[in-house]
């Protein structure tokens, strides 16, 4: 029998598992940016706040920290959908922060964009093993299957069948 740990375990999947870690971060993230914007924040994704204000942003991240979260059940084939917007707003997050430093307006923006590319670059790692991981277990359900038939066959001939 399974604990409730488990059955989540086996339900998510790694991808599953890091849409959901990655999708709740995003969601409390946005809430400190709608709620109480650190100046440090809003200094370096000036880029940003001339497009939208930071208020709009923290939606932004929670938006898409809910749609990850909520990709997190979806089967494989759907986690693109909570996959996209995980590594895009931090994407476009680290791109900000570039941008000031490049305009010298946010000094530390490489070491701030560079890190928020970290995510991104994670998450395609992530599910690049996972897709990995799919392709192998297919190959051995497909090997175990024609075992099985082999062993069949050999069992019927050895008995005389045809």
């Amino acid at each position: 029998m399974l604990g409730p740990a488990q059955r989540v375990s086996r339900r998510l999947g790694p991808l599953g598992a890091g849409l959901l870690i990655v999708g709740l971060l995003w969601i409390n993230w946005g809430i400190g940016l709608a709620l109480d914007p650190r100046y440090g924040t809003v200094r370096g994704a000036a880029a940003l706040t001339a497009v939208a204000d930071v208020c709009v942003w923290g939606w932004a991240w929670i938006g898409a920290g809910l749609l990850s979260t909520l990709a997190a059940f979806l089967p494989n084939r759907w986690t693109w959908v909570g996959l996209v917007p995980a590594a895009g707003i931090p994407a476009i997050w680290a791109a900000a922060y570039v941008i000031a430093r490049l305009l010298g307006e946010f000094p530390q923006g490489f070491n701030s964009g560079f890190t928020w590319l970290g995510y991104p670059v994670l998450l395609g790692l992530l599910a690049a093993a996972t897709r990995h991981l799919r392709a192998e277990r297919r190959q051995r359900r497909a090997l175990d299957e024609e075992v099985e038939h082999l062993r069949l066959t050999a069992a019927n001939t050895a008995r005389g069948g045809a």
